[in-house]
């Protein structure tokens, strides 16, 4: 009876062991184990790929993630930025303003004082008039008031 070779079908010769076609084993066991074996190596193959292939997509996720996270501190940053920037452009514009202000009261409060100094020294200069006039009158009706007085005696 012919041996039929499980791999390419050939009909071979009972008295051979190997398939004279392909070279495969014609024996079940050993066309069984090789099968097992070929079946076993893709099977490993696949289980590498698939392996590389979920950390590929794990790394995918969690780039991702760092990119939504990295765009979110950025925004963070960003927006902290312009508020600084804004505060400080806000603030040098306040300190400006504030000092233009104190200026301006100082220059009022001057003029002021210099009015008010004005003033007083005009009214003092009145009064000194006035008081250097009542200080003649008195002299002069003292004067007089002598001169009265002996011619009399």
């Amino acid at each position: 009876m012919d041996a039929t070779c499980f791999s390419c079908q050939h009909k071979n010769p009972p008295d051979q062991s190997f398939c004279g076609e392909c070279g495969a084993p014609l024996a079940l066991s050993s066309y069984v184990a090789r099968q097992v074996d070929a079946r076993l190596a893709e099977s490993t193959r696949d289980k590498e790929l698939v392996e590389l292939e979920s950390a590929v997509r794990v790394f995918d996720k969690a780039y991702g993630w760092a990119k939504i996270v990295g765009g979110i501190a950025a925004t963070v940053i960003a927006i902290l930025v312009a508020g600084l920037t804004y505060f400080s452009i806000d603030l040098r514009t306040m300190t400006k303003t504030a000092e233009s202000n104190v200026e301006n009261q100082r220059q009022a409060a001057e003029a002021s004082i210099k009015d008010t100094a004005t003033k007083i020294q005009s009214k003092s200069d009145s009064s000194l008039q006035a008081i250097q006039a009542a200080e003649s009158k008195a002299l002069i009706s003292a004067y007089h008031a002598k001169k009265t007085a002996n011619a009399q005696s």
